[in-house]
């Protein structure tokens, strides 16, 4: 538990303050010197007080002294993932897939399709993509639907016909 001590108070004229990303400068009223403690460090802070309606910010030098800001490299690294893996084991394991979802799409009808001509897949990975895609059917992530694209061309050809 900390106890702060004196304050002091000056009224003196500040330099212009802006706030981050604008132009126009803070009013400042006052501006005041106290203890500030945060986990049991003590450390005395200058304080600004403008009159608008906002948070409180702790500078570079205060928030460094109380040990509440590290600049460096390695801050928020983990040593492992066997940490997480071991907390929340039922999401590391499977695909993640999402039961019984339907995505909805949302498709502006005013604007015309257009149809994009075909990539023809370089003939040294089609067996390899065959594969993936069996695979992937296999294991019920994509959901084969050959009867799609043929029923889109016939009604974007008969929406032209109108």
């Amino acid at each position: 538990m900390c106890k702060t001590s004196t304050s002091k108070r000056t009224t003196q004229q500040f330099k212009s303050l802006n706030a981050y990303g604008a132009s126009t400068p803070l009013n400042l009223i006052g501006k005041f010197e106290s203890e500030i403690c945060v986990d049991g460090e003590i450390q005395s802070a200058e304080f600004l007080v403008t009159d608008t309606v906002c948070g409180s910010l702790l500078g570079y030098r205060t928030a460094t002294a109380l040990k509440v800001l590290k600049i460096g490299a390695n801050i928020n690294t983990l040593e492992s993932n066997e940490e997480f893996k071991r907390k929340y084991p039922e999401c590391f394991h499977g695909t993640g897939k999402l039961k019984d979802f339907q995505l909805k799409l949302h498709i502006d009808k005013t604007i015309e399709p257009v149809a994009q001509p075909v990539r023809r897949l370089p003939f040294s990975l089609r067996e390899k993509v065959e594969q993936k895609i069996e695979d992937l059917e296999s294991k019920d992530i994509i959901k084969s639907n050959r009867c799609y694209t043929i029923c889109v061309a016939i009604s974007c050809r008969d929406q032209r016909k109108q």
